[in-house]
């Protein structure tokens, strides 16, 4: 399977919810931009959450993805997230997935992402970001690649 998403340059839109701590959700667009260079994958992030009243709260990351090697199916990525600090992850690749795991370079935060192929164009991502123990955040979206 050949995925598109992070392995193609490209804009994706996402739409779902989000859910908090106590597991209250808000509705969530987000985009997303994949640029490549030689040695060097960007992908930038914005999410929107709306909180109701007209009220939306903006969470932005932008990775920096060690391009895929041809004879490995993972590589690693450093995001810089305004609330979080540095995060350092893992991308692997597993048949209509793309897995993501990371935790902050402080270590007091850590989370999984699932990125699962439906088409070249679509994927529905699933994750959740921890404080130990505790759940801080989670997210159920749809990415849909602009063509």
């Amino acid at each position: 399977m050949k995925h598109t998403f992070i392995f193609e340059p490209g804009l994706w839109r996402a739409t779902g919810v989000y859910s908090d701590e106590k597991g209250d959700t808000v509705a969530v667009n987000a985009e997303t931009t994949i640029k490549h260079a030689d040695d060097l994958w960007i992908n930038e992030g914005i999410m929107n959450l709306e909180l109701g009243q007209g009220e939306i709260a903006e969470i932005r990351n932008n990775y920096r993805i060690k391009p895929f090697s041809t004879d490995k199916e993972y590589t690693s990525w450093i995001s810089d997230n305004p609330a979080l600090g540095q995060i350092n992850g893992m991308f692997v690749v597993i048949d209509d997935t793309i897995l993501s795991t990371y935790k902050t370079e402080r270590g007091d935060y850590h989370g999984t992402e699932c990125l699962n192929m439906i088409d070249k164009n679509m994927y529905k991502n699933r994750g959740a970001l921890f404080m130990g123990e505790m759940k801080i955040s989670s997210w159920a979206v749809t990415l849909k690649r602009e063509t």
